[in-house]
């Protein structure tokens, strides 16, 4: 699927989509991660071809600025642990009995773009980070629990990759979501 380029003598490789493989690819996605700030700009473009995906049509499509539009690229790895409860919210993987707000993923069709929030300069600037708190419950840790996703994990002689793709089979991440302009 899709073609390769390099405009570098090599050195990197990019990978693109023509709308029809794009649309055979992500049609039957029921959430759409789409990571860059452009989703309005492209709709606008392919609007026909995008309004063809199902998290489109659910309006399920959420990029990262949820922090703001850089605080993806500023703090995030300091804060994986939100981001992959983050991510569990929007698959339905979350805890039932924790509330976790999204903080990093917000809804391109009903979400603002979040604020980063503010740094006291020079008075904080020797302060020590203190990332967003989470709370987490180790896997296995609630008898009760029968989730399969949780069965699969508790299982040793599974192979873990099968986990990953049943959590998050129904999930377009978009990295490439350049390619459709």
């Amino acid at each position: 699927v899709g073609f390769s380029q390099s405009y570098d003598g090599g050195k990197t490789l990019y990978w693109y989509l023509t709308d029809e493989e794009f649309l055979e690819l992500g049609k039957d996605a029921e959430i759409w991660i789409y990571p860059s700030p452009t989703f309005e700009e492209v709709y606008e473009e392919k609007k026909e071809l995008l309004d063809q995906i199902e998290a489109v049509q659910k309006m399920e499509v959420y990029d990262s600025q949820g922090q703001g539009p850089f605080s993806w690229h500023e703090q995030r790895l300091g804060e994986y642990d939100v981001v992959a409860l983050d991510f569990c919210s929007l698959v339905g993987t979350d805890n039932p009995n924790i509330i976790h707000r999204r903080r990093w993923f917000r809804n391109i069709f009903i979400e603002s773009v979040g604020n980063p929030g503010s740094c006291d300069a020079p008075d904080e600037i020797d302060e020590p980070y203190v990332p967003s708190e989470s709370s987490c419950t180790p896997i296995g840790s609630e008898s009760e629990s029968s989730d399969s996703a949780t069965v699969a994990v508790e299982d040793k002689d599974e192979d873990s990759s099968s986990v990953v793709a049943s959590v998050c089979g129904s999930v377009f991440v978009a990295f490439l979501a350049t390619m459709i302009l």
